[in-house]
Order: C-alpha cells, then sequence, then structure tokens
C-alpha cells in the first residue's frame, strides 16, 4: 500500500475528537488553540489557559481575542487570524508579543494553520504558542535587536527617535527600519505607538484615580489631545470610553 493510501486510511478509522489537544497536555511549554472561521476560541490546553488568566476551558469558549486580550493586541491578532483563513496558508514561527494574565508583554513563537471541512473549505484555524522568554532566546536574526526592544519597553515614556533605536542595534536608519519591518512586520515608529497604547490601555483600566493627561504623560504622548486622537484612531473609541467600559 502506498503511503498516502496508508494515511488515509489510518485517519478514516479516527472518530472527530482524536486529533484533539489532549496530547499537548504533555507539552507544558507548548499552549495550543483552536478557533472557528468567526475567531470564537473553541478549544484550548492548559497552558494556553493558565497564559490567559482562566481555570477551565469553558471559560474561553466562544470569545474572541478582542474579550481575552486588550484590544489594540486582540484586533492585531484577529485580523492575522483572517489573512491565514483567506489565504488558505499556515503562518510560521512568527514573532509576536502576547500578554500574560498580568498584564506582561512576552516573546512568542507563534504559529497558526487553517482547518478544513470534508468539503475543503476553511472552517477555521490552530494555533500554538511558545515561551522563548526574552528576545535574547529567539532565532538569531532577532538578537540584534534586544536591546533596541529592551529600550523601547523600559524608556518608552520618553522622546524616542528612529537614529537612536538604529544606534541600539548597531545599524544605519535605513537599515534599521527596513529589517525591523521584516522581522516584526511593523514599523519601528508603530510598534513605539502600539507599545505606548498598550500600557496606556493598562492604566486606564488599573489606575482609576489617574486623570487621562497624566496617563498621556506617563506613556510618552505629552500631549491629552493627540493621545486622544490616537487612541480613538487605533481603539475605535476615547481613553474616557475605554475607561468607564473597563
Amino acid at each position: 500500500m502506498d503511503p498516502e493510501a496508508l494515511q488515509h486510511k489510518f485517519f478514516k478509522t479516527l472518530d472527530d475528537q482524536s486529533s484533539s489537544p489532549e496530547l499537548f497536555e504533555l507539552l507544558p511549554d507548548v499552549q495550543l488553540f483552536m478557533k472557528n472561521s468567526k475567531g470564537q476560541f473553541v478549544r484550548a490546553n492548559r497552558a494556553f489557559l493558565h497564559h490567559c488568566g482562566f481555570t477551565h476551558e469553558s471559560e474561553i469558549i466562544g470569545k474572541t481575542d478582542l474579550e481575552v486580550f486588550e484590544p489594540s493586541i486582540g484586533q492585531q491578532y484577529m485580523d492575522e487570524d483572517q489573512q491565514v483563513m483567506k489565504s488558505r496558508r499556515p503562518l510560521l514561527d512568527r514573532v509576536q508579543l502576547v500578554p500574560n494574565s498580568e498584564g506582561l508583554l512576552l516573546w512568542y513563537l507563534c504559529t497558526k494553520i487553517p482547518l478544513f471541512d470534508d468539503q475543503g473549505e476553511v472552517t477555521g484555524l490552530a494555533g500554538t504558542l511558545r515561551n522563548c522568554g526574552d528576545i535574547g532566546s529567539l532565532p538569531g536574526p532577532y538578537h540584534q535587536f534586544k536591546e533596541t526592544m529592551d529600550f523601547i519597553h523600559h524608556h518608552y515614556a520618553q522622546r524616542i527617535t528612529i537614529d537612536e533605536l538604529a544606534a541600539k542595534a548597531h545599524l544605519s536608519r535605513s537599515q534599521f527600519e527596513r529589517q525591523f519591518k521584516k522581522l516584526f512586520h511593523i514599523t519601528p515608529m508603530k510598534y513605539v505607538t502600539k507599545f505606548r497604547l498598550y500600557r496606556a490601555c493598562l492604566q486606564l483600566r488599573n489606575q482609576k484615580n489617574d486623570t487621562i493627561t497624566q496617563i498621556a504623560n506617563d506613556c510618552g504622548f505629552y500631549d491629552h489631545s493627540y493621545f486622544t486622537k490616537v487612541f480613538t484612531r487605533e481603539m475605535g473609541r476615547s481613553p474616557k470610553a475605554y475607561r468607564n467600559q473597563s
């Protein structure tokens, strides 16, 4: 019997649950999730549930990334999911910063593959996350940006320039911008803005006594009106509305 026929014969004998995440429960360093075509979680192993702050799988079933993560990050994940499902092609080992249940951003290697029904139509996707600790633990090309990313994460409240970031990576400005976008799929200053917005979301949610002007200053925006404009554009609602709905 040829290999493909042997493989088909074997898998045809399995029930629908045989390819579910049970195996991944034995791999605590690998997080597994599955979503339907609407982006709703339908399966998750214990490692992923723990990372997101859940205890039981039933707590995450039916939720989307917008309900599990901060909107600025959740929307990015959902857009990426749609790209995978529309293209019908996997996304392999993309580096991402993923927040844990305590709000800390950690480096992960993310892989997503489309799932198909028996008619060959895309019915959702499955994904895995592998914690890389800090950027120094990521594959070779990323190591050069460790000092740059550490600088952003510790100095986001200050004025940051492209030339300053390029110097941390020991690259010219043009080389830095080109390589950064190739690796992280976002421009350096767009990344700085997104990181600042992420920190602002945490403060709006957790520090109710801080004024919006104070939060804008704390997160590197320096101007209340500019902060409100950028926040509303990226988050789809004003900082005040976000705080009231948190």
